[in-house]
């Protein structure tokens, strides 16, 4: 991690208010990527107290969706209906990463209405889990083609994209356990993408690598990670989040770019021929939105781009109304 690390013996304490000394946040996080036994209670126990304030309550909920145990799930599933009432997201995000079809089956039975604060990321979280299981319903809308966004051609400049070296490889793939997805990686597969003033890592799912790449227009998946460095840290963690899903019989799949809180940031479509995957994306219309367009092709996992764009300029962001007096 970025930071010092935390006595293992002294986590525990930390975690739960008891020792000041340290940052409770870290320590929860340090505790999720440890092997103490007790972990799951402890972060039960900062996530069940509703006198705690709500950012430590937050990160146990986080922290418990960095471990991928049946523990965690059942701690998550039964705060769920808090998160019904307080609209709280973290719990919802964290089964979307790891819950099981039972998960699936609770954030249905929740029955948020679309106008509940809530609505949102559920409908994300269970997509995310409908996806890294296969599982059939659960699809988000895909944007109409008038809110997506091409750069003018007078006010864009290029993305880089290069293949990520074999030491760096290694060390985003062990910093990305920490945050896991039920997904498996090849180190040698990797590619950078610079755009916008901003570095990601893509990392695509293994299990559709190669001629397994046919699957995808079979069945909904999880077809890759975005990993983004920390500047403060140098940590990697999840910044995107592809999901892809069959359109039609001939090959045919939607793909959509989510941040890692659920927010569609790319969409479009791609093709599936033996092991390549022919695609075309384009950002989301949305204020503050770069403009982004990137057409290519993936490889047997490794991206091989024809076409790829950033407007120089932002979406206009809502100004706020003036009252008149």
């Amino acid at each position: 991690m970025g930071s010092l690390a935390i006595p293992i013996e002294r986590l525990p304490e930390v975690v739960v208010g008891k020792d000041a000394r340290f940052s409770r946040a870290q320590a929860m996080a340090q505790l999720a990527a440890s092997e103490l036994p007790d972990r799951e209670r402890l972060l039960a126990l900062v996530l069940e107290e509703a006198r705690e304030p709500r950012r430590y309550r937050a990160a146990a909920a986080i922290a418990l969706g960095r471990i991928a145990t049946p523990a965690s799930e059942e701690i998550l599933l039964r705060n769920l209906p808090k998160t019904a009432e307080d609209s709280f997201p973290e719990v919802l995000l964290s089964l979307g990463r790891i819950g099981s079809p039972n998960a699936l089956a609770a954030i249905d039975a929740l029955n948020l209405s679309p106008q509940h604060p809530a609505w949102t990321t559920a409908a994300y979280a269970a997509a995310l889990i409908a996806h890294r299981l296969g599982l059939p319903g659960h699809e988000l809308p895909i944007p109409a083609e008038v809110n997506l966004l091409k750069p003018p051609a007078t006010q864009a400049r290029p993305i880089e994209f290069t293949p990520v070296e074999p030491a760096i490889a290694l060390g985003v793939l062990d910093a990305m356990k920490r945050y896991p997805y039920g997904i498996a990686f090849d180190a040698t597969k990797l590619t950078r993408i610079r755009c916008g003033g901003e570095t990601n890592i893509v990392c695509p799912n293994r299990d559709f690598l190669g001629p397994a790449a046919a699957r995808l227009a079979e069945r909904k998946a999880v077809l890759a990670l975005g990993a983004m460095q920390s500047p403060e840290t140098g940590d990697y963690s999840v910044s995107y989040v592809f999901l892809a899903r069959p359109v039609s019989s001939a090959g045919a799949i939607a793909i959509m770019a989510h941040r890692c809180s659920g927010t569609l940031a790319l969409a479009g479509n791609a093709a599936v021929a033996g092991a390549q995957v022919k695609f075309e994306l384009q950002s989301v219309r949305r204020p503050g939105a770069l403009a982004i367009s990137v057409n290519g092709a993936m490889q047997d996992g490794k991206l091989q781009i024809t076409e790829a764009a950033v407007s120089t300029t932002r979406e206009k962001r809502r100004e706020p109304s003036r009252l008149i007096a």
